[in-house]
């Protein structure tokens, strides 16, 4: 165990602990005979024992006041997994219900079905927890991206984030560009060491504009970032792979 001290100096300062064995603070009394006193062990054994405490206080105190510490270290760890970006559409669209293809059903029975945005959520959630060696951050958007987790391995906060979205309802507007642009940036001044992923999970595209797109072309290039689309389809939407 490595030990540095603030002031060293201090340290020469423990000698003054046997003050306390050499010397009694209490005031003597004056007897003319001792003989008619008795023994009492235990009042001398609470005398040194007080006396042992009041050398051992003065040598913590000088040892607190010195400032001992740890030097700072690094500590190797071996990893394996991949570090993965969520990003999760929350625009209103994915309060809708995630009904089969060309449903037929009323819009009553229809309001059974979970919402797509609860069905993302609870596929994130399982895929999450069954991936303990993997780093997950979190980014939400809309007609803005928010980013919500960094990357980390604590599943407790993973879950949390990923429930905590459920509350409330999605705006009008989507700007896929800028959420995507969002979670490629998570990953800048970060050490690679594994496999880099963006999760897109989404119920429909956007258009892009040439700028955005060769900036998230030369992000994903720059950082090495995979980029997967989990496609949640609306009811009349389009298949994902339709022109």
């Amino acid at each position: 165990m490595n030990i540095a001290i603030t002031y060293p100096w201090v340290l020469g300062l423990l000698p003054l602990a046997v003050i306390p064995l050499v010397n009694s603070l209490q005031q003597a009394a004056p007897f003319a005979t001792l003989q008619f006193i008795p023994d009492d062990r235990l009042s001398l054994i609470m005398s040194y024992s007080l006396r042992l405490l009041g050398a051992l206080s003065i040598v913590l105190l000088i040892i607190a006041v010195s400032g001992p510490y740890h030097p700072a270290y690094g500590i190797d760890r071996v990893g394996q997994g991949a570090h993965i970006i969520m990003l999760l559409d929350r625009s209103h669209s994915m309060d809708q219900p995630f009904v089969p293809k060309r449903s037929t059903l009323s819009w009553v029975a229809e309001q059974r079905y979970p919402s797509k945005g609860e069905v993302a959520r609870t596929l994130l959630a399982d895929f999450v927890n069954s991936r303990k060696n993997d780093l997950f951050g979190m980014v939400i958007f809309s007609s803005y991206p928010i980013q919500v987790l960094p990357l980390t391995q604590k599943q407790e906060v993973i879950q949390a984030a990923i429930e905590a979205g459920n509350i409330g309802r999605g705006l009008g507007e989507t700007d896929i560009g800028a959420g995507l642009e969002q979670s490629l940036e998570l990953f800048e001044g970060q050490d690679y060491t594994g496999s880099r992923i963006v999760m897109l999970v989404s119920d429909g595209a956007a258009n892009l504009s040439i700028n955005t797109r060769e900036r998230i072309r030369y992000l994903l290039k720059h950082h090495r970032v995979a980029l997967y689309w989990i496609y949640l389809r609306s009811r009349n939407g389009a298949d994902i792979d339709d022109a």
